[in-house]
């Protein structure tokens, strides 16, 4: 027989979506607070198709409302295509200089990134 986890008293709505808005907070304080502008941009030029506004994002950082279930996702898609290698979305190509000493990345955003391999 498998152990009974205790079982955690339902929450109401509001408790969920404050638990949902606590998140995604977090989500943006890990990914270097950036702006909701820049969030927008980010999202215009990712090519996916989702499109954020200012006021829904507000709303859902804050907890205000329930965002559709497709905007959720692609903000927190979004969040996530920051990284901390210095490019704004995917990066696409990556190769190493002929002795090793060097790595070239290349991202959707059209900027090339030189690294010193062991300083990556």
């Amino acid at each position: 027989m498998e152990p009974q986890l205790p079982r955690q008293p339902p929450r109401t709505f509001e408790e969920e979506l404050a638990a949902l808005a606590a998140d995604l907070h977090r989500l943006r304080i890990a990914r270097g607070k950036p702006s909701y502008r820049d969030l927008v941009t980010r999202a215009a030029r990712s090519g996916s198709g989702i499109q954020l506004s200012p006021a829904t994002q507000s709303e859902a950082f804050n907890g205000k409302r329930l965002v559709r279930a497709d905007t959720l996702m692609g903000l927190v898609r979004i969040l996530y295509a920051y990284d901390e290698y210095g490019h704004d979305g995917p990066v696409r190509h990556v190769a190493f200089t002929p002795d090793g000493s060097l790595l070239v990345s290349g991202g959707m955003d059209g900027v090339l990134r030189r690294w010193i391999v062991g300083r990556v």
